[in-house]
C-alpha cells in the first residue's frame, strides 16, 4: 500500500483544531489521486524508493526519478555541484536496508556527484541520500572526509518525484510539518537549503 495517513490525520486535527480545514482538504486532495495509490512505474529507468513513517501506524512511500532527478541538479547547477559533504555525517542518512555489498566496490570508484534532498521535519537529520548511497558508505569505510554532490531544495528535488501522488503525499508532510512549525513560533524557511510553503 502506497500510504496510510488516518492515524496521522487523527493526531493532527486533535493537536491542531485551528488547521482542520487545512487537513481536510489535504485529504479531499489524496482521494482524488486513489486510482494512483497502487499503479507500478512502467517505465524502466533506475528509481529511489522512500518510507516515510509519521506515526507507529501512519507512513508514505515516495519514489524519484534518477534520471529526471540528475537533470534537474544539472539545471539547478550548471556549473559545478553546490556540495562538498562531509561523508563521517552523511553516512548517517545512509540507507541501510538497501546496501548491497557486491556493489560496494564499483561505487568506491564512482566519482559521479551524488544527489541528497533536503526534507525538514522528517527526521532528525534532515537529508536523504536519493542518489548515491553506495557511493557514501564505500568512500566513509576508507576513510574518506568529503565528496562532492548536489543538495536540493524541496521544491528542486520534488520534481524528480514519479508520480503526481508522490509528489502530493510529500507536499502534504512538509506543508504540515511548516504550518506546525510556524505556530510554534518558527519561521517557515528555516535555512538557506529549506523551502517554505510548497504550492498544490
Amino acid at each position: 500500500m502506497k500510504y496510510n495517513l488516518d492515524d496521522f490525520f487523527k493526531k493532527m486535527k486533535n493537536e491542531c483544531p485551528k488547521l482542520k480545514s487545512l487537513f481536510d482538504d489535504y485529504r479531499r486532495r489524496l482521494d482524488e489521486l486513489k486510482t494512483e495509490q497502487e499503479e507500478p512505474l512502467t517505465d524502466n529507468t533506475e528509481h529511489y524508493m522512500q518510507i516515510i513513517h509519521l506515526t507507529k501506524k501512519s507512513y508514505y512511500t515516495i519514489t524519484w526519478n534518477i534520471e529526471t532527478l540528475k537533470k534537474v541538479a544539472q539545471r539547478n547547477f550548471p556549473e559545478k555541484p553546490n556540495m562538498n559533504f562531509y561523508l563521517p555525517n552523511l553516512s548517517k542518512c545512509v540507507k541501510k536496508s538497501g546496501i548491497e555489498e557486491k556493489r560496494i566496490p564499483v561505487a568506491l570508484n564512482n566519482m559521479e556527484p551524488i544527489i541528497v534532498g533536503y526534507m525538514s521535519g522528517i527526521q532528525d537529520i534532515p537529508f536523504i541520500i536519493i542518489d548515491g548511497n553506495h557511493r557514501v558508505i564505500s568512500k566513509h569505510s576508507k576513510g574518506q572526509e568529503y565528496f562532492h554532490g548536489y543538495l536540493l531544495k524541496p521544491e528542486m528535488h520534488v520534481e524528480a518525484m514519479a508520480t503526481n501522488l508522490d509528489k502530493l503525499l510529500y507536499k502534504i508532510h512538509h506543508n504540515i510539518n511548516k504550518h506546525l512549525a510556524h505556530l510554534r513560533g518558527s519561521k517557515l524557511v528555516e535555512n538557506e537549503n529549506d523551502s517554505g510553503i510548497l504550492e498544490i
